[in-house]
């Protein structure tokens, strides 16, 4: 699919051809995506951006060699905070969680050698870490997502990619917002209607329908206040119609950004 984006766009602007042949058994070949990891492969792929647990089997070697250094979970637990990972138990297993995030991974996800029963075996009964034990170690890495192409060009993308998708994301959170705001107002206008009309002395039949016809027409105008508000909210993701690193990509090399069709160059040949 990103051949077949980078070809049209090479073909509407009249750029140099690239080979996009596949570059699997060459040597010198990126490595940034794990090869050993099916599901991680799935979703860098899909994204474009290193996955939480493309990062934690990029630190496997870190941890086995944590291991081989220690007898118990609180040691453990101090060594996973030198990469900004944290162990958790979650139902009859054990995750690897984010400490900046919700992202987890099972534990023997990242490899067999990791699961429940091998850890307990080594460090003993699962002990949680401690509240005093929450504080991250100075310096310590951290999971970013990073995006995965070799592209002198790619940081300034990304750092723009960022800053839209956070642009987006204020813009449809004020929407929802005056929204939230917009719809109480209308549900307080037409209750005091209601306990207004309850003044009037009207018969029994003639009250009914009246009542229901202020309900039509207060179900009318949440209808158009919601349609109102649903324009709004198409307006803003046409403008920006991503929701990753890879579509950001494609939908500036469709626009002829040259440094966004170098990336996925990049990308074709990883």
């Amino acid at each position: 699919k990103l051949q077949s984006v980078c070809r049209n766009v090479e073909k509407k602007y009249g750029l140099k051809s690239e080979n996009y042949l596949d570059n699997s058994k060459d040597k010198n070949r990126p490595t940034n995506l794990i090869k050993n990891n099916e599901k991680a492969q799935n979703m860098e792929a899909h994204q474009g951006q290193q996955s939480f647990l493309g990062y934690v089997v990029e630190k496997k070697s870190f941890i086995f060699e944590t291991l081989e250094n220690l007898a118990t979970w609180g040691e453990f637990h101090s060594g996973l905070r030198k990469i900004g990972i944290e162990v958790k138990l979650r139902g009859r297993g054990l995750v690897f969680k984010d400490k900046f995030s919700e992202k987890m991974v099972k534990c023997s996800d990242v490899d067999r050698e990791l699961n429940f029963g091998k850890l307990a075996k080594r460090l003993g009964d699962f002990i949680a870490i401690s509240d005093k034990e929450e504080t991250l170690t100075p310096n310590s890495e951290k999971y970013t997502s990073k995006p995965l192409y070799n592209s002198k060009n790619k940081e300034l993308l990304y750092q723009n990619y960022k800053a839209e998708m956070a642009e987006r994301k204020t813009a449809l959170e004020k929407i929802n917002q005056e929204e939230k705001e917009g719809y109480q107002t209308i549900k307080t206008k037409w209750k005091e209607n209601k306990k207004a009309s309850e003044k009037y002395p009207m018969l029994r039949h003639h009250r009914q329908k009246f009542m229901l016809k202020l309900k039509i027409m207060e179900e009318t105008e949440i209808l158009d206040f919601r349609q109102e508000f649903n324009e709004k909210r198409k307006a803003v993701r046409e403008e920006r119609p991503y929701t990753s690193w890879t579509s950001f990509l494609q939908f500036k090399a469709k626009q002829g950004n040259e440094n966004a069709l170098e990336v996925l160059r990049t990308k074709s040949k990883i």
